[in-house]
C-alpha cells in the first residue's frame, strides 16, 4: 500500500481537523441543550411527585412544549450529523448540477438566517475534467460554508466563465465581515480549499480584509489530458 503525498495527508487532516469543527460548533450544542431542556423536566417530575403539586413554579413552558424543543434540538443534531457524512462519503457529485450543488450548500449551512446565492455561469458547462469539476465543487462548497458561517455573510455570488481553450476560473465573492487570509488561524476550512486546488493542479487565491468582502478565486483546467484536442 502507497503511502500518501504530503498534500494528500495534508487534505485528510484538514478534512479531520474541519469535521471535529463542525462535530464541536453545530452538533454538540444542539444535543446539549436537549440535554438540559430533559433534566429540567426530570427535576420538575421529581418535585411534583414529593410534594404532589405542580412543579411549574410560575412556568408557562408545560412539559410537553419542553420534550417537542427537546426532540427539535435531537433533530437538529441528526440532521448535521447525517449532513457530515454526506459530505466525508460522497465522492460522486455527478448526479446534481452546479447550480443546485451550490444552492444545497447554501441552504445547509444557513440555519434560520436568509442567504441569497446568485449563480453566473455553467461550471458543467465550461468543465469536462472530473477532478476539476469536483474540486471545484467541494471549494465551492466549503467557500459558502465559511462565508455563512463565520463571515456572517447574507449574499453570496459565485460566477463560472472560460478564461482560455484549456482553462476556466470559479470566483465566489462575498459581503461578510472578512478576516486576514495570511494569519495562521485562519481556519481549516481555507487550508481545506487550498490542498484541493493543489490536489487537483489548480491555484486558489484569496483577497480579504478583516471587515469584508472575501473573494476567493480557483483557477482549473477544464479538459483532463486524455481530452485535449
Amino acid at each position: 500500500m502507497s503511502r500518501p503525498t504530503n498534500a494528500s495527508a495534508d487534505l485528510i487532516d484538514a478534512q479531520q481537523a474541519l469535521v471535529a469543527g463542525e462535530i464541536h460548533d453545530s452538533l454538540l450544542p444542539h444535543l446539549f441543550v436537549a440535554k438540559m431542556r430533559l433534566e429540567a423536566m426530570l427535576a420538575r417530575l421529581d418535585q411534583e411527585q414529593t410534594s404532589g403539586l405542580p412543579s411549574g413554579g410560575g412556568s408557562h413552558v408545560s412539559l410537553r412544549d419542553e420534550l417537542l424543543l427537546s426532540v427539535r434540538s435531537i433533530q437538529h443534531a441528526m440532521d448535521v450529523g447525517r449532513q457530515l457524512l454526506g459530505e466525508i462519503s460522497s465522492d460522486n457529485l455527478s448526479g446534481i448540477s452546479w447550480s443546485q450543488h451550490l444552492a444545497s450548500a447554501g441552504e445547509a449551512y444557513s440555519d434560520d438566517s436568509p442567504v441569497r446565492i446568485t449563480i453566473e455561469g455553467d461550471l458543467d458547462q465550461w468543465v469536462t475534467s472530473e477532478r476539476s469539476r469536483f474540486a471545484a465543487r467541494r471549494i465551492a462548497q466549503e467557500a459558502i460554508r465559511n462565508a455563512i458561517r463565520h463571515g456572517k455573510s447574507s449574499v453570496i455570488k459565485v460566477v463560472t466563465e472560460p478564461c482560455s481553450d484549456r482553462l476556466a476560473q470559479v470566483t465566489i465573492c462575498d459581503n461578510g465581515c472578512g478576516f486576514n487570509p495570511d494569519h495562521k488561524t485562519s481556519g481549516y476550512g481555507m487550508r481545506l480549499m487550498r490542498t484541493r486546488a493543489k490536489l487537483a493542479g489548480g491555484k486558489l487565491t484569496v483577497e480579504s480584509n478583516v471587515g469584508g468582502p472575501t473573494v476567493i478565486k480557483y483557477l482549473l483546467d477544464r479538459y483532463d489530458d486524455v481530452d485535449a484536442v
